[in-house]
């Protein structure tokens, strides 16, 4: 199915790339795929992807990064 993650292979990979640091855009970018999969999806059966938001919201990254990161999972948190 385009556009969407049944089987969490993107979850997965999201979250094993945010185990270490990323370049700026590369982490905006993850965050935006992620925030984007969880609204097609409209649920939370892969918490893999929660796990990558934290890590980037948490971690060493430009302030504008990290919000887009906090504010992603606000989103997803707050899906069915």
């Amino acid at each position: 199915v385009i556009g969407l993650d049944p089987e969490g292979r993107a979850m997965e990979a999201f979250a094993r790339a945010t185990e270490r640091r990323l370049d700026e855009r590369t982490a905006a970018a993850i965050v935006g795929a992620i925030d984007a999969l969880y609204r097609a999806s409209g649920s939370l059966d892969d918490r893999s992807g929660l796990l990558a938001l934290v890590r980037i919201a948490g971690g060493d990254y430009p302030r504008d990064v990290r919000s887009l990161a906090e504010k992603a999972l606000k989103r997803a948190s707050a899906t069915r």
